[in-house]
């Protein structure tokens, strides 16, 4: 329950910015560590993405604290490319605290979406998505 207080409260201060969280996951009661995401619709409805990439996951774990998922254009367009081009995802992470306050990470969020190569920078990860539209 105390993660999703808390990501309950990180999606509030995003819906402030203008953000919508679309889902709220977290641990199951036999997880034997604490994680949970929300799920972000790419379209900000006050402004275009300005990077061309925008975020559409933040995920937060109590080893690594917050990570964003971008894709390419946002996933706007619902699709990925056409004739089943790959697109990837590529992810962001939050540095400092591992439990950062909530209007922070709304702030990390917004400077994703504003300028997604040069404000946070990419840590080195193991975990890397690789999406395939069409096929």
């Amino acid at each position: 329950m105390l993660v999703i207080g808390y990501l309950s409260t990180v999606a509030s201060r995003l819906d402030e910015r203008g953000f919508l969280v679309r889902a709220l996951h977290a641990q199951g009661p036999s997880s034997p560590t604490l994680w949970g995401e929300l799920t972000l619709d790419p379209a900000h409805p006050a402004r275009p993405s300005g990077s061309g990439w925008a975020p559409v996951r933040l995920r937060w774990d109590q080893d690594s604290g917050f990570s964003a998922t971008l894709l390419p254009g946002g996933g706007e367009d619902g699709e990925g490319g056409e004739g089943g081009e790959e697109r990837l995802a590529v992810s962001r992470y939050l540095p400092g605290q591992l439990v950062p306050a909530p209007v922070t990470v709304a702030h990390f969020v917004a400077a994703l979406h504003t300028d997604a190569a040069t404000v946070w920078p990419a840590r080195r990860s193991a975990h890397r998505a690789r999406l395939t539209a069409g096929g």
